[in-house]
């Protein structure tokens, strides 16, 4: 009996990691945290914070699919929140997600500016192409000294 006890008090600690999770990773993204609560709508609120169409969200509700849109969703929501995107495809995985989710919440704190975690040097600076993606530029100055020397 102590048994089914510790078990449940085991689910229900799970459970509120993933409810913490879930409602930081919504103010994060920019929404309100509650929003993360309600079933279905959730779901359709997440793919919008992504900027995914409304139609990925029907794709959710679509068995086997489901399971490739939410990689796709995680992966871009990992991103956002300045984690590799490979955490991503690990917070869509059952029990694996247990960490990860929560590691992705309550991480530190990316914007744009402080781009990927590159080594930092005076002569690179790091910021964000077209298309989105992390480059690393070389200064002015340094471009400068590089072209002294040729």
């Amino acid at each position: 009996m102590a048994i089914v006890f510790v078990f449940i008090f085991l689910m229900l600690v799970a459970a509120g990691i993933m409810v913490a999770s879930a409602w930081r990773i919504f103010e994060r993204l920019g929404a309100e945290g509650w929003e993360a609560l309600i079933p279905v709508y959730n779901a359709y609120r997440f793919t919008q914070l992504l900027d995914y169409s409304p139609w990925m969200f029907l794709l959710l509700c679509i068995p086997g699919v489901n399971l490739l849109v939410l990689m796709l969703l995680m992966t871009t929501a990992a991103e956002r929140l300045g984690v590799p995107r490979w955490w991503g495809i690990m917070m869509a995985l059952p029990v694996v997600n247990l960490f990860f989710l929560p590691a992705a919440a309550f991480g530190p704190e990316v914007s744009a500016e402080d781009g990927p975690d590159l080594p930092r040097t005076e002569q690179f600076r790091v910021t964000r192409n077209a298309d989105g993606e992390w480059v690393e530029e070389l200064s002015a100055e340094e471009w400068e000294r590089g072209s002294d020397r040729d």
